[in-house]
């Protein structure tokens, strides 16, 4: 596997224009490369900024861009607001002033549909027939300091392997196993493109094995589940009260 980091032109809030940035940056685009674009500047694009007024405006932010929030009050008293958007667990739903220039900025609206408007320019640009395309961002994990990459949106590859049926070495048949293609992949191009003035948004991973390419809309459907299906339910259940 090969990952290219892809230095852009700053991108300005509260609105700029992501394929212009495409356009001028990207190198030459080579069949079964997947592009990797962090969430901000796709945010950026769609003009989803808001100017910073005030400590509590956040919150209501929060509210309005989430399908599940809960809140924890730490030993120290500071409260930590959490929220389920885009089928993942982020903190303050994902909304970010880092890099933003006084305005909050929210994650992309419609991420598949971006996802795949950006896939089809860079398909025809680049004369390319297979092509994926991941929209990232970041996100701290329980029990570990830092954050790590995941996706929120894709298009053009199948996000999982599924090994349901198939032997390990010692022929013990798999019965739920699968895996996930697409966050790995994210949580690897989140090492380039950094989290500060890096000014690198955009990845290019090539040579990648047992990634399937698809023409089809295979995404949803196979990668995300609601929140009773989980096998974290249990935890995951205090989103659920919280904001009913």
């Amino acid at each position: 596997m090969e990952l290219f980091p892809i230095k852009t032109r700053k991108m300005t809030p509260p609105k700029d224009d992501i394929f212009q940035i495409l356009n001028k940056s990207l190198p030459a685009i080579k069949e079964k490369d997947i592009v990797l674009i962090t969430s901000k500047i796709v945010s950026i694009h769609q003009k989803r900024c808001v100017k910073i007024t005030s400590k509590r405006q956040k919150d209501k932010i929060i509210k309005k861009e989430s399908d599940y929030t809960t809140t924890y009050t730490d030993p120290n008293n500071h409260t930590h607001r959490f929220a389920i958007t885009h089928n993942t667990i982020l903190g303050g739903a994902g909304i970010d002033q880092s890099n933003g220039d006084n305005f909050h900025i929210l994650l992309p609206k419609d991420t598949f549909k971006i996802a795949k408007e950006i896939w089809s320019y860079i398909k025809k640009e680049h004369n390319t027939k297979e092509l994926g395309v991941i929209i990232t961002d970041s996100k701290s994990q329980p029990l570990r300091y830092g954050t790590i990459g995941t996706a929120i949106a894709f298009w053009g590859i199948n996000p999982i392997n599924n090994h349901i049926g198939k032997t390990d070495l010692f022929g013990r048949k798999m019965i739920m196993e699968k895996s996930n293609t697409v966050d790995p992949l994210a949580a690897a191009a989140t090492l380039l493109t950094g989290e500060t003035d890096e000014q690198t948004p955009i990845t290019i991973a090539r040579n990648i094995h047992n990634i399937t390419f698809t023409q089809k809309n295979t995404q949803k459907e196979l990668f995300v589940k609601s929140l009773k299906e989980d096998i974290f339910y249990p935890m995951l259940r205090p989103f659920e009260e919280k904001t009913l």
